[in-house]
């Protein structure tokens, strides 16, 4: 796919005189496109649109039945985490939504996270950073490579879990929840060709 595209971006294109251009392009050139459709459960990668990263499907050799587990896992986990940020993001923020689509700007480096709680917060306390925290890693944890490949115990699986671990971490310290028992639970049928637990490898985190 990648050579297709360099082919095409590289040569193809110019040889055939098409232009190569962004969406944003095509909406500046055609003022009167406004509007167009989204195609729903597609993928460009593979052509089963997203049974992939759900219950698998025909391009994976190996049994894909633990994603659904795996995401049913992560699920429970940041709905433990989303509990504990709405019942305690009033207490520290003006607008606790806002506040959360405005804490990228901190990760990107755009303003400190002084200025975020100056401009979002009733006053500097280290939970409300805590709360964002939190629903930053766990958002990471649903990264949509550590779905797409046939092993939980590659790389990308392991980052998601890792992720997921990272946001208990930060409730477990600062909300005195502890949350590991519910990601074990849905981890718990889970094993990779090899036999290995995926508690186990959550239990190896931990160590």
């Amino acid at each position: 796919r990648d050579r297709f595209l360099e082919y095409v971006t590289k040569s193809a294109a110019k040889n055939n005189d098409l232009k190569i251009c962004s969406l944003n392009d095509i909406f500046n050139e055609n003022l009167k496109l406004r509007y167009t459709k989204i195609e729903e459960n597609i993928s460009w990668s593979c052509d089963h649109g997203i049974k992939r990263w759900g219950s698998g499907c025909e391009c994976t050799g190996l049994n894909q039945e633990w994603k659904a587990y795996f995401r049913n896992a992560l699920n429970v986990v940041a709905k433990r985490i989303d509990d504990v940020f709405f019942n305690n993001s009033r207490l520290y923020f003006y607008d606790p939504i806002n506040a959360l689509k405005d804490y990228i700007n901190v990760k990107l480096k755009n303003i400190t996270a002084e200025e975020f709680l100056e401009k979002n917060s009733k006053g500097y306390d280290i939970k409300a950073l805590s709360l964002m925290e939190a629903q930053y890693f766990k958002h990471q944890s649903f990264t949509s490579c550590g779905f797409f490949f046939d092993e939980i115990s590659r790389i990308e699986p392991i980052n998601n879990i890792k992720a997921s671990l990272k946001a208990i971490d930060i409730i477990n310290k600062s909300f005195d929840k502890n949350l590991v028992g519910y990601l074990l639970k849905g981890l718990e049928n889970i094993k990779d060709s090899r036999g290995k637990k995926a508690t186990d490898i959550v239990l190896d985190l931990l160590d």
